[in-house]
Order: C-alpha cells, then sequence, then structure tokens
C-alpha cells in the first residue's frame, strides 16, 4: 500500500502557527525574548512555579547539543574532539 505524501490543512494547527507568527512578531522575531517575557509574567502571576533544575551536561559537546540538551530535547549528538 502507498504512503499518502500531502498533509491535510487543520484549521487548528493554522491557527496557532499564525498566532506564534504574531507573537513573534510583536517581539521583533526574537525568541529569546518571547521566551522571557513569558517567564516574567510566570512569576508575576504569583502561582507556584516548578522547575526540574539545571541538567548535567558534559563539557565537550558541540554548542548546538548544548542546546539541545538545556531545552530538554533528546537527540544524539557529537563530542568535540
Amino acid at each position: 500500500m502507498k504512503a499518502n505524501k500531502t498533509m491535510k490543512r487543520d484549521p487548528i494547527v493554522n491557527e496557532v502557527r499564525m498566532i506564534r507568527s504574531e507573537i513573534l512578531k510583536a517581539y521583533g522575531w526574537n525568541f529569546k525574548a518571547v521566551s522571557r517575557e513569558v517567564m516574567r509574567r510566570q512569576h508575576k502571576s504569583g502561582h507556584k512555579v516548578i522547575s526540574f533544575g539545571e541538567k548535567a551536561i558534559p563539557p565537550d559537546v558541540t554548542p548546538k547539543c548544548r542546546f539541545i540538551a538545556q531545552i530538554g530535547i533528546s537527540r544524539n549528538c557529537q563530542f568535540l574532539s
């Protein structure tokens, strides 16, 4: 059986992507600025904020893999030689 290579357009996914673009545009497409604002609002809300702490990252990984590890995505990373 042949796999269908075209994806159906989902109106909810399209709406989420549109809103994400509007938010990023408002912050000059700077994801770090958006993240800082989200964290500021979260702290200001007074709700309990749960942190899982820093993960131990080996010092000999590439910068890209260090970033990936910091945001909690599991990927195969190369070690620096």
